[in-house]
């Protein structure tokens, strides 16, 4: 007689989340309304190799939905304030914490019903893969893939995580080859059924190189391309900043590799986007444009002979403007990274990414 295949019984109800800080409502605001990375000219400039095709269909939302995860914001946000249980988990990565904060909206809705987060899919004691958020709306039922990245683009390369142990093009294949079809698993079939429909959700930042004039030239077809991050992509914009994200800005980005030339390099970045002072952003801090009524926080004044860092691997600056009495906020995203960063990316074979 064959051993017979075991494999785990689904959730009845999600798993409570605690109130999200108020720091993370905010990442959370941003990356609801920021748009979503998809595939077109603008991501194409740096990764050519990224066609429509490795792209996965991504989550949208109603006008409905907007509006009612626009008003659970502003109450989580006043959950916070008035000193409500929060879940800070800054220690936790930054994907893990992307869910939390996701499920903790979901948990609240009336018109998406959140019926598992984080659930393993295991058969025999073997991990699968894990369905970040498991919903039902209008009707049906879905499995959202969510991805929260930073990408440093590299002429001839493409877009290459910080550490170098990431690629877009390769995180976006094990979505869609991997992750999506869970729900066609034999035994996500058996436990939850054969009529899910699978998303992905992929916000972030794209972020190209800033060379001496502040723009960079793309290597495969000389476009002239400035640093941006994934909602400008997903809403084919072109080369130079934009406004009207949250918080009413969107802020030009870019990444210097931090040498000799790199302190004239950030004092002509902050001449060109009004940058007044540079913040050295902490873990966690550099998903949403930085903003603060805070003037004692550890700044470096943009002007002067510039800021000096240690720099061993990459960093996330916030170029920062004050334009009104206690009103901080980002007007550029510079990245900077150890010498002999950029030869290792393209010393990279594109399998080991």
């Amino acid at each position: 007689m064959g051993s017979r295949t075991r494999v785990d019984k689904p959730n009845a109800e999600a798993t409570p989340t605690p109130t999200p800080s108020a720091l993370a409502v905010s990442d959370l605001r941003w990356l609801v309304e920021s748009g979503r990375l998809r595939a077109g000219d603008a991501t194409g400039v740096l990764d050519p190799g990224t066609q429509s095709s490795a792209w996965p269909p991504p989550v949208h939302l109603s006008a409905d939905e907007q509006a009612e995860c626009r008003e659970i914001l502003t109450g989580l946000a006043a959950e916070a304030s008035a000193g409500a249980v929060v879940d800070d988990a800054e220690s936790a990565p930054v994907g893990r914490r992307v869910e939390r904060w996701v499920q903790a909206w979901l948990g609240r809705s009336r018109r998406i019903q959140l019926l598992a987060g984080s659930w393993p899919l295991r058969v025999d004691g073997r991990t699968i893969g894990e369905a970040d958020v498991l919903v039902e709306r209008n009707g049906g039922r879905e499995l959202w893939e969510l991805a929260c990245k930073l990408y440093l683009g590299v002429p001839g390369v493409g877009w290459i995580g910080p550490s170098l142990n990431d690629r877009l093009s390769t995180k976006l294949r094990r979505i869609r080859d991997h992750q999506l079809p869970l729900v066609e698993h034999p035994a996500f079939v058996s436990q939850w059924g054969a009529d899910f429909s699978a998303r992905a959700w992929i916000v972030g930042w794209l972020i190209g190189p800033a060379q001496a004039s502040g723009l960079a030239v793309s290597a495969s077809n000389g476009a002239i391309w400035r640093g941006a991050d994934l909602a400008m992509a997903a809403q084919g914009a072109g080369p130079g900043p934009t406004a009207g994200a949250v918080d009413g800005l969107r802020p030009a980005a870019g990444w210097l590799a931090w040498d000799a030339e790199a302190p004239a390099a950030m004092a002509y970045l902050a001449q060109q986007h009004l940058v007044q002072t540079w913040w050295l952003l902490g873990r966690g801090r550099w998903i949403r444009p930085a903003r603060t009524a805070d003037p004692a926080l550890a700044m470096h004044p943009a002007s002067g002979p510039g800021p000096r860092f240690t720099v061993t691997r990459p960093i996330s600056l916030a170029g920062m403007a004050c334009p009104s009495p206690g009103c901080w906020h980002e007007v550029y995203r510079l990245v900077l990274v150890p010498p002999g960063w950029a030869g290792r990316a393209r010393a990279l074979d594109s399998t080991t990414v």
